[in-house]
């Protein structure tokens, strides 16, 4: 009971505090304080400090304002639907407690969603030479991971189509072929769709979370600058706390950084505008490089080895080369390493052949949670589920002509488009 107390007493205090969120016409947002009009401009704080630097943005570049627990405000050229700051701010103190908050909408699969999670689970890898049949009972510790979309997943509903799209990186002095993915929204609708990255996820393995967005300033020439933050919808979640402090408070980051440079600084945003019948990708993970900052891969592996250890990829190429730094980081991040119990004996990679498994038998399983509204200011929101595993492994063993990565030189597969794959190395025994 104290710590419900202590939880709640918390949330309010943070919802004191919260901001208000301005929308450009750009599809750009930012959580601003202290909200005045003065003529042509608005004038705002990036602080909840009264004293701090005054800001301020022509009302022409402006789409709306939504004020903190209010009514979403239409500003610049939407004239015969704006209301002043100060008369919104008045009807939503009248209001407020009778508003319910956002409410979740189940996602309902469009009648295309099979098809499309079929288009990359029925993809073939083969040798363009395939191996002799005994080759089948030669395993492999390294192996091309193949990997699927559960049955589960949800990549078209009425609103949004989602699709992986491949990327490469090279490395032109051993060349290896480095495979990357971005996640693709489009939006299918003649309407605006908004993004929430605080209650959107990366799921690994082990079932740990990380949000794509983290209350985090980049700034080039130094470095990452982060406050201390506390996802409140993790803790409110697991407390069982509901209603307005239990909805759209799930997701959010209660906290402050500060970054003092005369350098560009770039801020995570933390709603994405997705404009009508056009598409983006989700944001990367950003870490820093010297003095550089450097948007880290989506990567798809198994390994329980360092790479220090593992001949599939060399660890002094990747940290040295520009190109390629970014796949390391990726792939040597924390909680990188799968189960220690993986080994060539229960992997059953066989050489040069792929071994399929089922989404239920499959040895990693990741998954990606998008939330995203039709409404600006989240009335109703739906959280899509996309789950990746591994379906298939094909053994490598360079000296046998059976390459550690997708080398078309030896390598076809039915669909390169929709083919997901990764790199696999796991212990001996």
């Amino acid at each position: 009971m104290k710590s419900f107390i202590i939880l709640t007493l918390s949330l309010f205090t943070f919802f004191q505090l919260s901001a208000d969120l301005i929308v450009f016409k750009d599809g750009r947002t930012q959580e601003i304080y202290n909200v005045e009009e003065s003529g042509k401009w608005i004038l705002y704080t990036l602080s909840p400090d009264p004293d701090s630097e005054l800001k301020r943005v022509e009302a022409e570049s402006v789409f709306a304002i939504k004020p903190e627990n209010g009514e979403m405000i239409m500003v610049g050229n939407n004239d015969s639907q704006s209301k002043s700051l100060d008369t919104t701010r008045k009807t939503d103190a009248v209001n407020n407690s009778e508003k319910e908050g956002p409410k979740y909408m189940e996602p309902n699969p469009a009648s295309d969603n099979s098809q499309k999670i079929a288009a990359y689970n029925n993809v073939e890898l083969r040798l363009k030479k395939p191996k002799k049949e005994n080759d089948k009972t030669k395993y492999c510790s390294d192996f091309i991971s193949i990997w699927g979309i559960g049955e589960n997943s949800i990549l078209s509903d009425e609103n949004i189509d989602i699709s992986l799209e491949a990327f490469e990186v090279g490395n032109a002095r051993n060349w290896t072929i480095y495979p990357y993915y971005k996640i693709k929204i489009t939006n299918k609708t003649i309407n605006p769709v908004y993004i929430d990255l605080a209650n959107s996820f990366r799921v690994n393995a082990n079932g740990i979370s990380t949000p794509y967005f983290t209350n985090s300033v980049y700034t080039e020439g130094t470095s990452k600058s982060k406050g201390s933050s506390m996802n409140l919808g993790a803790v409110a979640g697991a407390m069982g706390v509901g209603g307005a402090i239990g909805t759209l408070a799930s997701g959010i980051n209660v906290g402050k950084g500060s970054t003092k440079s005369a350098s560009i600084s770039t801020e995570e945003q933390r709603f994405l505008m997705i404009p009508p019948m056009a598409a983006i990708y989700m944001p990367p993970i950003k870490f820093s490089e010297g003095d550089k900052i450097i948007d880290e891969f989506e990567v798809l592996y198994l390994r329980n080895k360092t790479l220090s250890s593992n001949p599939l990829t060399s660890e002094g190429d990747l940290r040295r080369f520009d190109e390629v730094k970014p796949y390391f980081h990726a792939v040597e991040s924390s909680g990188g390493l799968d189960k220690a119990s993986f080994n060539k004996d229960n992997i059953q990679a066989p050489m040069g052949w792929v071994k399929d498994f089922s989404e239920e038998e499959s040895p990693k399983t990741i998954s990606r949670l998008i939330t995203y509204s039709t409404s600006p200011d989240f009335e109703t929101y739906t959280t899509i589920p996309i789950i990746l595993y591994i379906r298939g492994v094909m053994g490598s063993n360079e000296r046998y002509n059976v390459p550690k990565f997708y080398d078309r030189t030896h390598l076809e597969s039915s669909d390169d488009a929709h083919l997901l794959w990764g790199f696999g190395s796991v212990k001996k025994n």
